[in-house]
């Protein structure tokens, strides 16, 4: 049973998002990507990314502060609300950068932070 709760609680699930005040009806496009938040998906060129809670949270939060070298602390007050001194952010960053076309980066800057790289262009619009 603990197996399927564990399961349950990285399915990615708009209310948690929608309780935080995140729009459902907004779509991000990214270069040749479409993230819907409504069903956390990427999809476009050919793929089909399901993404959890935490992963589109820390998407959202980086895409919307191109550009910006965020450190840790301020990417763990954002996404999660508190701080955080461990490698939580580490470990949200390198579960989503497989899932994000290649044009589409979040760089390390190392000793500071992490960037979120604004080359492709981001896009907030209705679905």
């Amino acid at each position: 049973m603990t197996g399927d709760r564990s399961i349950g609680n990285n399915h990615y699930s708009f209310d948690r998002l929608h309780a935080q005040g995140v729009d459902s009806s907004t779509s991000i496009a990214i270069g040749n990507l479409q993230f819907s938040i409504a069903d956390g998906t990427i999809t476009g060129d050919g793929r089909f990314e399901q993404l959890t809670v935490m992963e589109a949270k820390v998407l959202l939060f980086l895409s919307s502060n191109p550009d910006v070298v965020l450190d840790k602390d301020t990417i763990s007050q954002g996404v999660w609300g508190y701080s955080n001194t461990g490698r939580l952010v580490d470990v949200y960053v390198t579960k989503l950068r497989p899932k994000l076309d290649q044009k589409i980066r979040i760089e390390t800057v190392r000793g500071a932070g992490f960037t979120y790289n604004s080359d492709a262009a981001l896009l907030l619009k209705p679905q």
